[in-house]
């Protein structure tokens, strides 16, 4: 390397090595760890787009279906009654709040229906 290093000045020396060459070197050094590499797809098991189609209809019939229920009775008064676990605004339960997002819509008619029993007992 002294040899190499003789006829060039210092600057040089450098500029003519190339920067960040990681290629080779670096991956010999990595460890090899286990269960890291993800195993090879294999091609012949995917779905067949039939599938993917019958799939993606079940998933918009769904979001229809869920779309067409009754609006949230939420009045953006967010407090939970400790006596009796109701929201102060709505009067449904958490596990009510939590779950109309995903009720069906005769679901949610008889969390309604609940509610207007509730309203009726508390007023």
């Amino acid at each position: 390397m002294a040899d190499r290093r003789a006829g060039l000045c210092r600057a040089q020396f450098y500029a003519n090595r190339r920067r960040h060459d990681h290629s080779q070197a670096d991956r010999r050094r990595r460890p090899v760890i286990p269960g890291l590499i993800r195993p090879p797809v294999d091609d012949t098991a995917a779905p067949s787009s039939s599938r993917l189609l019958e799939r993606e209809r079940r998933r918009a019939e769904r979001r229809r279906l869920l779309a067409s229920g009754p609006l949230s009775p939420c009045i953006a008064v967010c407090r939970l009654d400790e006596a009796t676990g109701f929201c102060e605004g709505c009067f449904r339960t958490m596990d009510e709040i939590r779950d109309w997002i995903i009720m069906l819509p005769d679901e949610r008619h008889a969390v309604l229906q609940r509610l207007a029993e509730r309203r009726g007992g508390t007023r």
